[in-house]
């Protein structure tokens, strides 16, 4: 796996090189799901010995877990023992309704904005990583986890992670001057429209879909490219007007290349036919919020102090 990421961003990069009408950064990996199988070592290499030795850890140390982490604010990993991925804390996410079936073939451990979850079977998934590198540092601090704090059934002598895979990959990039500092910003409507009349074609057996623009939807515009024959997958190619373009749901690295060099030919195109980009100084701040710095002065002739505040542009306290 990790060769197939090496060869799809050499092919990135490749496509970089040939563009004309702007320059962009590299696709970087924002957030990937990856599932992997675990093996325990010490225990017989059939299906219902490995499914007996994690059952161990899903189910008879699924409360144990629960309130260790309910109790210990150091905890590495939190865990709910209910089996839902939410947990309690619904980051920001709707609870879950109470009639919600809870699945209890599953433990759901949480590191920070990452989630991993145990299967019976000695399945791992996890969402949130940012790299496949990443994936694996997790589980290797979750099975440090087990073997610390004494999770482990008798005879265990340790885990082996045989394989994973990816399930979904986002990346992202951004638009930029050929020469000079500045970013490419994005004309929406113009592009659409050249995106419809677009004849730019994508490795078999991918397809593009229709493109959607509409604002009171969504900013950007939007593509699905629909991944197999049968048009059951897909991920989806969005164009801000910022000029940052973001690749979403790709199955495998060769999805984030063969996405990411249609993108760059669907911009050069319409950079040329409908000027649907136009350069646009660096900004470095936002618009809406400019930084000032306000003397405080304390007493008659006395010490001042400098504090800084986020004020709008023509607000009265910006002087």
């Amino acid at each position: 796996m990790a060769r197939g990421f090496l060869d799809a961003f050499s092919a990135v990069e490749a496509v970089k090189r040939g563009l004309t009408a702007f320059a962009c950064t590299s696709a970087a990996l924002s957030t990937c799901t990856f599932t992997g199988k675990l093996r325990a070592r010490g225990v017989p290499d059939s299906d219902a010995e490995q499914r007996k030795a994690f059952a161990y850890v899903v189910y008879e140390k699924r409360f144990e877990m629960a309130m260790l982490g309910a109790m210990a604010a150091d905890t590495e990993f939190r865990v709910d023992a209910e089996g839902d991925d939410d947990g309690g804390e619904n980051n920001n996410r709707k609870r879950p309704r109470p009639e919600k079936k809870a699945f209890d073939n599953q433990l759901c451990f949480r590191q920070g904005t990452r989630s991993l979850k145990l299967f019976v079977t000695g399945t791992v998934h996890v969402t949130g990583c940012s790299s496949p590198m990443a994936f694996v540092s997790l589980v290797c601090d979750f099975v440090r986890f087990l073997w610390d704090e004494g999770f482990v059934p008798a005879g265990v002598q340790g885990y082996t992670l045989l394989e994973f895979t990816p399930v979904l990959i986002n990346v992202g990039f951004a638009l930029e001057q050929r020469e000079g500092p500045g970013i490419v910003k994005i004309r929406p409507q113009a592009l659409a429209t050249s995106i419809a009349e677009s004849t730019v074609t994508l490795p078999e057996p991918m397809t593009p879909g229709h493109v959607e623009y509409e604002t009171e939807r969504h900013p950007s515009v939007k593509l699905p490219i629909f991944l197999d024959a049968a048009a059951t997958k897909k991920m989806t190619i969005s164009f801000c007007q910022t000029g940052t373009v973001s690749v979403q749901a790709a199955r495998e690295p060769a999805h984030i290349a063969a996405a990411f060099g249609y993108a760059c030919a669907l911009l050069e195109t319409a950079a040329t036919q409908h000027a649907a980009l136009h350069p646009s100084p660096k900004e470095l701040l936002r618009k809406t919020t400019a930084r000032q710095v306000f003397r405080l002065v304390h007493g008659y002739g006395g010490a001042h102090y400098d504090a800084c505040f986020n004020a709008a542009p023509g607000n009265a306290l910006c002087g």
